[in-house]
Parts: C-alpha cells; sequence; structure tokens
C-alpha cells in the first residue's frame, strides 16, 4: 500500500494522478506524522517537491527523530540535511541517501576531481553508517562500510526532470518488501536504468519520460525476475 503524507491542497492532484495511493492528509500547517501511524508503515520516503519551509524542515526532523526503518531520503530533504547539518548525527544504516551532484556537493563541499569525489562519498557514507547513491551518468553506491558499487544500466535520455524520483519510489518499494537496504540500493539503481535502457529502443533518448520510466517499471521486474 502507498501512504501519501500530503497538506489538503494536494489532495485533488494525488486522486487524480495516483488514485491507488491511501491520502494522509494535513489539514494544519504542521508537516508531522501523527504518532498512531508510524507503526503502519514499512518504509519511508522523504524529499521529492517537499521544499525547505520551517514547517517542512521540523517535520522531516521528526521523521528522523522516530523512525528507525528503511527511509529514503532524496531532494529536498537532503538540501534541508545540508543545512541542518547537527541532524546527520540521527542518521542511520537504514537510511539511503540519493543526491544527485549538486546535491552531494551540499552535503561534502565542492571536490577537485572524481577521484576526490569519490573519496569523499565513501568517507560520508562510512562516518554516518549510511547508503548513499549518487546520482549521474553511471551511479554509485557507497555503503556503510565504505565501499562502492558502480552502476552501467541507463542512458542519457534518463537526464530529465522527475527521473530522479522515480527511483525514490522504486527504493521505497524495495525497501517496504522487506529486502536489505544494500540489495534495495543495487536492484532499485540497476533496474531504474534498465526500465530506461529500455525505453531508449522504443522511443530513443529524446522520448524518455519520468513518467515513461514509472510506466516500464512491469517490464523491468518481468525480465529481472525470469532471469532468476
Amino acid at each position: 500500500l502507498l501512504c501519501c503524507h500530503t497538506p489538503r491542497e494536494g489532495v485533488d492532484i494525488l486522486q487524480v494522478v495516483v488514485p491507488e495511493a491511501i491520502l494522509a492528509i494535513e489539514d494544519s500547517e504542521e508537516r508531522k506524522i501523527s504518532p498512531q501511524m508510524w507503526e503502519s508503515f514499512q518504509a519511508i520516503a522523504v524529499g521529492p517537491a517537499i521544499g525547505q519551509a520551517l514547517e517542512t524542515a521540523e517535520g522531516l526532523h521528526d521523521v528522523l527523530q522516530n523512525w528507525r526503518g528503511p527511509t529514503i531520503i532524496d531532494a529536498d530533504a537532503i538540501n534541508l540535511l545540508a543545512t541542518h547539518r547537527s541532524w546527520l548525527k540521527l542518521l542511520h544504516r537504514n537510511c539511503i541517501l540519493t543526491p544527485h551532484l549538486k546535491e552531494f556537493e551540499r552535503l561534502v563541499g565542492k571536490s577537485a576531481n572524481d577521484f576526490d569525489r569519490l573519496n569523499k562519498l565513501s568517507i560520508f557514507a562510512k562516518q554516518f553508517q549510511v547508503y548513499v547513491i549518487l546520482k549521474g551518468a553511471h551511479s554509485v553506491i557507497a555503503t556503510p562500510e565504505g565501499d562502492l558499487h558502480f552502476n552501467m544500466s541507463g542512458n542519457p535520455g534518463m537526464a530529465k526532470g522527475g527521473a530522479g524520483d522515480v527511483l525514490t519510489g522504486i527504493l521505497l518499494a524495495l525497501a517496504a518488501n522487506g529486502i536489505d537496504m544494500l540489495n534495495v540500493a543495487r536492484i532499485g539503481v540497476f533496474a531504474h536504468g534498465l526500465s530506461g535502457d529500455l525505453l531508449c529502443q522504443e522511443v530513443g533518448w529524446r522520448g524518455i519520460s519520468a513518467g515513461l520510466l514509472a510506466e516500464n517499471m512491469g517490464k523491468v521486474w518481468k525480465i529481472l525476475e525470469n532471469k532468476n
């Protein structure tokens, strides 16, 4: 089951675009999850399109303080962590951060070259005991042990708005199914890229969009399941 925690103004759009979703509607300006809801979740994703308002920041802090289960942290949630650096100590081994290059730069500072960036990636993941997926032409997964895993699926046509949000959804779904976090990251990144590669064969690089990436995931899972 997918539960979307949203302010009331987002309800109409979500009900039309994602009719399968259960909506946890907030009537107040606070962005916090009610205490009785925590135990109903298997995994939480936070970040895409949430903004960086004070109430939103407090909502993120609430998640980090109260939830120790599988957590996917993306987009504005990463930017908020970069702004509130003391919150980094609330991260844990069930967290996967999914920054693109600029978001990662906000967390660790500018890098002199690719080698320096990979070194910072490894150190960050090990220091805060998290998994980090550094999104790019060939996404890199860093583990809490400081190991790096390189993904080779995907293509330049996936460099479109919303593509990273689709990855967040894929990771959330895998985590909610009880898969260990390393394999959530590895399977999720590869499957996301494979969706783009299959689409490239059908519509070309320019025809790929975030919506098509999501819609194509059924084909991806069928291919991966048949390989096993």
